[in-house]
């Protein structure tokens, strides 16, 4: 509670949770204070005082005031006009909102993530095969935005998740690319974060100073890229490492707060989705390209096989019928009784030139649909 004189810009008396609000080393440093240097818009203080005189009751609102260190304080302010000896002051009481202020601006923070996350899962959603890739990156961006990161990033397994490559990257604009400079990276160079990401586990290094006194190589490492704070959220498929989900820090140390995990979390498994659904579009692509080639030499050999039979059938009906004929023919001259004892190895030459044509004519079949 502090009573002021308005006209006279001037704090009169405070007690000694104002003082403690206002950050003041004690009344005395208060009291030295005009009171357009606590509320810098006097001027509308005094237009609403005069305001709240001429209604005759108090008047309650929010405004900001200046703390003896220099900070903005979001407070609520009750007013009051008493009389003093026939002079009017004001009594000022005072609610601070800060945590108030926080809580809204959180939840705030909170909605937009949420809307973003959704976005993003949308967009990923209907991303055609080609465009995924872009997809990602436009993501990236507005989650490095949103969450006020100097990098982000995604690194995927190839062969096996001891190997893995940097496939998408934002950074922000003061800071260069490193995507070339670190494009690969095996899961020895950094087994302690690779360790925890195998088994799902969220890395958060808040300080790369607060690691583990045995992680000297890694923490020398993140220190040789500038990096202050650091987390790598795990990206699995059917139990299995495929990736991770990068962010940096550069500027300052960062902390990441766990519900700001879990919903990263969230936009780690919506990358995967996609990423797993491109394989098996891809996957199926290429089966369907197997399936047509089989195809395709399927029916080949059926046209072959057709066309066999075809001449098969032409041979049957025209070169074979005419040695067969002659050949049943001289047989049944044989059975007779009409020719006569010279007559005979004549016929015997015929039946052997019959059965011969017939032996050749059977090889080109048996040739033709081999």
């Amino acid at each position: 509670m502090v009573l002021v004189d308005v006209e006279k810009d001037a704090v009169l008396q405070a007690n000694h949770s104002a003082i403690e609000l206002l950050n003041y080393p004690g009344l005395d440093d208060l009291l030295k204070m005009s009171l357009s240097k606590i509320y810098p818009k006097r001027d509308a203080l005094i237009k609403l005082i005069q305001d709240t005189t001429e209604r005759g009751r108090n008047w309650t609102n929010r405004i900001t005031c200046e703390t003896y260190d220099g900070r903005s304080l979001p407070v609520e302010i009750t007013a009051t006009n008493i009389f003093l000896n026939k002079k009017q002051y004001t009594l000022v009481m005072f609610r601070d909102l800060s945590d108030q202020n926080a809580i809204q601006n959180k939840l705030s923070r909170r909605l937009r993530m949420e809307k973003l996350v959704s976005k993003i899962s949308q967009n990923l959603l209907q991303a055609k095969s080609e465009s995924v890739n872009n997809a990602i990156d436009q993501a990236l961006a507005e989650v490095g935005r949103h969450s006020n990161t100097d990098r982000v990033y995604v690194y995927l397994a190839r062969k096996s998740d001891d190997h893995l490559i940097n496939t998408n990257e934002w950074v922000a604009r003061d800071f260069k690319p490193i995507i070339e400079e670190q494009n690969a990276v095996n899961g020895e160079d950094f087994k302690w974060i690779h360790d925890k990401l195998r088994l799902n586990e969220v890395v958060h290094i808040p300080d790369i100073k607060q690691l583990p006194k045995n992680q000297l190589k890694l923490r020398t490492h993140l220190k040789s890229m500038g990096i202050k704070s650091t987390l790598s959220v795990p990206m699995h498929f059917k139990g299995k490492l495929i990736g991770f989900l990068g962010f940096d820090s550069f500027k300052k140390q960062k902390f990441w707060a766990d519900e700001d995990i879990r919903l990263l979390s969230v936009v780690g498994d919506i990358f995967v989705n996609a990423i797993e659904r491109i394989s098996f579009e891809e996957d199926l692509v290429t089966l369907n390209e197997i399936l047509s080639k089989k195809i395709d030499t399927t029916t080949k050999e059926v046209v072959d096989k057709n066309h066999k039979l075809t001449n098969y059938a032409f041979y049957n009906a025209h070169k074979l019928r005419g040695p067969l004929a002659r050949l049943l023919g001289l047989v049944n001259l044989v059975k007779s009784n009409y020719l006569k004892k010279n007559e005979m190895p004549m016929v015997i030459d015929k039946l052997e030139e019959a059965a011969s044509e017939m032996d050749e004519i059977v090889k080109e079949i048996n040739h033709m649909i081999s």
